[in-house]
């Protein structure tokens, strides 16, 4: 999943999840496309930050747990959230 950017006029920071779905169930013995996809696992994620004028990986910070939202970035620094399972 990849939401929005943002960028500081150098670096575009990019959040990016690593998560695998299920969008196909099987049912009746064939195979069909689910409407309700389920989460297959937890996954993770990275915060990673691209030069625009390069379009080279000047970063990748990973995160434990899948991404959540859009980067923010203000005065060098980067702010994003992830999504924590054992919170409630």
């Amino acid at each position: 999943m990849l939401g929005y950017t943002a960028n500081d006029n150098h670096t575009a920071y990019f959040e990016v999840t690593n998560m695998a779905y299920n969008f196909f169930s099987s049912e009746g013995g064939r195979v069909a496309p689910s409407f309700n996809a389920i989460a297959n696992g937890i996954g993770n994620g990275t915060i990673t930050a691209i030069a625009i004028k390069t379009g080279k990986i000047k970063w990748v910070y990973p995160t434990e747990f899948p991404t959540l939202e859009s980067p923010a970035v203000t005065n060098g620094v980067v702010f994003c959230n992830a999504i924590n399972p054992s919170v409630n």
